[in-house]
């Protein structure tokens, strides 16, 4: 049986380049081989670690924002708590930890997990424990029933395939993923100049120097749509959480990362973990246009500091051994810091006009 590598090589030898976003999507999603179906990426064994990996207090935090924004939008009896891509299930299981304080949010949530990952499955369940009773899991967002929801995507959009444009000449080139038979290795080229791509004429409204890359993902934009109009016809709100930037100012982000080190992209797909940072600009506006408020974005750290996470760190430190206190306290700076996660790591929030600010985002439109 042929390998990832080898599959993708003869895909190309027969119909030529790949648009980076057919890489990411085989390389990743791949039903025999791809990253996210047979892996297990996250924690200190896997390739990466996500913030609630790092330390509790980040779900804690997610957690009460949930139960504040259910009793924001009128404490529904029935509400969809629902994650994409919930990882090892440290998240929601920290926020159903969280939320035994406000018994009526948990007994009205449904728990709705997308998680295309068998094994990721399994671990969430056991993770959850007792609360697993109440969940469902889903392979895409589109199949999770309609009713009042809340959101939640911790590093989910930096993983949905993007698109690269090479601005050259006063025109865009699209870069793609190629085969070089004598080399016998994968290979960077251009394609053909394109002057009337929709993306590429709504999002560049500027001038752009030769040279300068621009990214995109069709795939965030139409999850982006769904998510709204979903706010819009149920009622609901969404936080979305990532590594990304608030204007696209072009450039390369796309990477692979393996056992917690940057490797090259092109190099064993399948193995390796590919994203891209999160145009938040671009999901601001596409949800603006189909009406729904946002807040943000903004900072990791302005977030869970607004949320009272500093607060929450000291009163556990204060009951901990010394060396629990080291780790909650090295947990936290992993969040906050500006030299971490704090400045890069942002936070966006879509939701109905007629719901209060969310939590949070105070003073932040």
């Amino acid at each position: 049986m042929a390998t990832l590598p080898e599959k993708l090589r003869d895909r190309i030898v027969k119909s030529g380049p790949l648009t980076i976003e057919q890489y990411m999507s085989e390389a990743l999603s791949d039903p025999e081989y791809g990253y996210y179906r047979v892996n297990h990426p996250i924690g200190k064994k896997g390739d990466f670690i996500t913030s609630p990996e790092i330390s509790q207090l980040f779900g804690e935090m997610i957690g009460l924002w949930c139960a504040v924004s259910w009793q924001q939008m009128g404490s529904p009896s029935d509400i969809n708590l629902i994650e994409l891509g919930p990882g090892r299930g440290t998240m929601i299981s920290d926020i159903l930890r969280t939320i035994d304080i406000v018994p009526e949010f948990k007994k009205a949530a449904k728990i709705h997990l997308v998680e295309s990952n068998r094994e990721l499955q399994k671990l969430q369940q056991k993770s959850m424990g007792l609360s697993s009773e109440n969940c469902f899991w889903h392979e895409t967002f589109d199949s999770v029933p309609e009713a009042p929801f809340l959101l939640l995507a911790n590093e989910f959009l930096d993983a949905l395939p993007i698109r690269q444009f090479l601005f050259t000449k006063s025109s865009w080139c699209e870069r793609q993923v190629d085969f070089d038979k004598e080399e016998n290795a994968f290979t960077w080229i251009l394609g053909k100049p394109q002057t009337s791509n929709p993306y590429l004429l709504e999002f560049t409204d500027r001038k752009w120097s030769d040279g300068i890359i621009y990214e995109f993902s069709e795939l965030a934009r139409e999850l982006t749509e769904k998510i709204s109009t979903g706010i819009i016809k149920n009622k609901g709100r969404a936080l979305l959480i990532d590594y990304g930037y608030n204007q696209n100012q072009g450039g390369d982000t796309f990477q692979a990362v393996q056992s917690h080190k940057y490797v090259d992209p092109l190099l064993n797909a399948g193995d390796a973990d590919l994203s891209a940072h999160v145009d938040f600009g671009a999901v601001k506006l596409i949800a603006k246009k189909i009406g729904v408020k946002v807040n943000g974005p903004i900072t990791q750290r302005d977030f869970l500091i607004q949320l009272g996470v500093e607060v929450r760190a000291k009163k556990l430190m204060d009951k901990s051994s010394t060396e629990q206190a080291i780790n909650i306290k090295t947990g936290l700076d992993r969040l906050i810091s500006r030299a971490r996660m704090g400045e890069l790591f942002k936070v966006i929030c879509l939701s109905n006009f007629d719901t209060p600010p969310p939590e949070g985002f105070e003073g932040i439109s």
